[in-house]
């Protein structure tokens, strides 16, 4: 009977593990129970730049970045005391050029294995992937931070509106009371009252501002040109211990922008600098145009970026820099509405604004504005707004979902001379002026109404009577309105009068007829 042929033996010598190991892509290392390298693979030097025999009898956890080192050395601890056992890690591991290579290792125990006796890692470089993770990672958290901004936006602009409601109402109650007095002591705490009541109404202008519904009359401005103008008020804010220096191409660089509100933002930027130097330094402002690409633009922007050398703003602290209401300072010192009233504006314009900053070296803000082409010569001059009263007859239908501030509003332009009469919504505005079209001089709407608002309210009107003056009146900006045409909340009578005198004279109508 013969013998079965038995299996022959492989017996492994190093130059066959070289051989098979000489052009893979992994690290394949060896390493003893203490964690000294014993054997590297010639991926070790293609991926770290040390040769295997540089590496070889080395402490590994030297070469493991000092912030991974101890969760890497207990997770080799746990493994070596298991025979048998596999760890997975991850960590940086320096280069011999220098820097740092993110590497992912599987371990496995062969400690006991006469014929290996030690740890066989397989290791491979996962930076593109790491990076790639941290590229996600960071625009899941912009997209959050912007919805974050977004949802508190509209929070803002509701209670920004309801506060303009209040705000109408309270003024124009005060205005009817002076009105009806000549007691001198009385119309001096009605003044107090009215100031009282412009300083909430810059309050809410703030809010509406950061929620991207402030009402806006955009210009094209040359950036460079614009902020040399605010020198002298930026120096005043500044101070004399703080020194402004502004650079410009002699090219001018057109953007698009109410420019009572880029001297906000500009303002806003410049305070905060000034209270980020409490020592003194050095504000620059530079205008450039940047490309697509660096710009993130669909288009080239303008860029204006304002850069301290204060104190720096906290890590902790950089993610919510843009929140309303948000602020590092005392008590009554600030708002915390000065960045996120800056977003708004900057973002309502079409822009953008970034901030980086490091914690004792400064801080700098990037606003990127759409490029804008350049103006004509014609300047249109802006009305001066008449008295406003009525003439004998003429009667205006006042649309205001509102009841307290549709009566106050009824009293004061009665008060004017005014007949007025009321309606709830726009439906019920549209259904007395379809049925009594020739009745009214003019109509003045509240543009957010349920039901019907008041623009589509205009339109209707105006597809049975194309010339009746139309005014409107927001709590909110002016939509797609023109502002010219548009009563801000909270107004006075003399603003609610003079505008609508002036839509009955020239009779304009902002919205056209469909």
């Amino acid at each position: 009977m013969s013998t079965p042929p038995q299996p022959s033996v492989t017996v492994w010598t190093e130059e066959m593990v070289r051989a098979l190991t000489e052009h893979a892509t992994d690290i394949t290392s060896l390493v003893d129970a203490q964690g000294r390298l014993i054997y590297n693979s010639a991926a070790a030097q293609r991926i770290s730049g040390y040769s295997p025999e540089e590496l070889a009898g080395v402490d590994t956890f030297e070469y493991i970045h000092p912030d991974d080192r101890d969760r890497v050395s207990a997770g080799f601890a746990q493994m070596a005391a298991t025979p048998g056992s596999v760890v997975t890690v991850e960590y940086r591991y320096r280069r011999k050029s220098g820097g740092w290579t993110w590497m992912e290792a599987v371990a496995a125990n062969h400690l006991d294995n006469p014929a290996v006796r030690g740890v066989v890692a397989n290791s491979r470089d996962i930076s593109e992937r790491k990076r790639s993770e941290e590229e996600r990672q960071a625009r899941e958290e912009q997209q959050l931070h912007r919805q974050r901004l977004e949802a508190l936006g509209t929070l803002a602009g509701g209670i920004a509106h309801d506060f303009n409601n209040l705000l109408s109402a309270i003024s124009m109650h005060v205005a009817l009371a002076a009105m009806n007095t000549t007691d001198a002591a009385v119309q001096s705490e009605l003044v107090g009252a009215e100031t009282a009541v412009k300083r909430a109404a810059d309050l809410t202008r703030q809010l509406l501002g950061f929620a991207h519904r402030q009402p806006t009359r955009p210009q094209t401005l040359d950036l460079g040109q614009t902020l040399e103008h605010l020198r002298p008020l930026l120096e005043r804010i500044l101070g004399g211990q703080i020194s402004v220096a502004l650079s410009a191409p002699d090219t001018p660089l057109w953007v698009s922008i109410d420019p009572a509100q880029l001297e906000q933002v500009v303002v806003n930027l410049a305070t905060n600098a000034r209270d980020a130097m409490p020592n003194g330094g050095r504000l620059q402002l530079a205008v450039e145009m940047l490309p697509s690409q660096e710009g993130g633009e669909r288009e080239p922007a303008v860029a204006l970026r304002v850069r301290d050398d204060g104190v720096g703003i906290p890590p902790e602290v950089l993610p919510r820099v843009f929140e309303p209401f948000f602020t590092t300072k005392e008590l009554g010192q600030g708002t915390g509405l000065g960045l996120a009233v800056s977003h708004g504006i900057v973002t309502q314009a079409g822009g953008s604004i970034r901030l980086e900053s490091t914690l004792g070296a400064g801080t700098t803000v990037l606003v990127l504005l759409r490029q804008a082409r350049q103006p004509s010569q014609a300047t249109e001059n802006t009305p001066i707004e008449p008295t406003g009263r009525a003439q004998p007859g003429e009667r205006v239908l006042l649309a205001d979902d509102d009841d307290l501030v549709r009566s106050v509003t009824r009293r004061m332009l009665a008060r004017l001379g005014w007949q007025v009469d009321e309606a709830r919504d726009g439906l019920e505005a549209v259904v007395r002026l379809t049925a009594s079209p020739e009745t009214y001089s003019a109509a003045v709407f509240d543009l957010r109404m349920p039901r019907m608002g008041g623009e589509e309210a205009a339109r209707q009107v105006h597809s049975i009577q194309p010339e009746l003056p139309i005014l409107f009146i927001s709590g909110y900006s002016a939509g797609t309105a023109s502002a010219a045409d548009v009563v801000q909340k909270p107004f006075d009578g003399r603003t609610l009068g003079g505008k609508l005198r002036r839509a009955i004279d020239g009779g304009r109508s902002p919205v056209s007829p469909q």
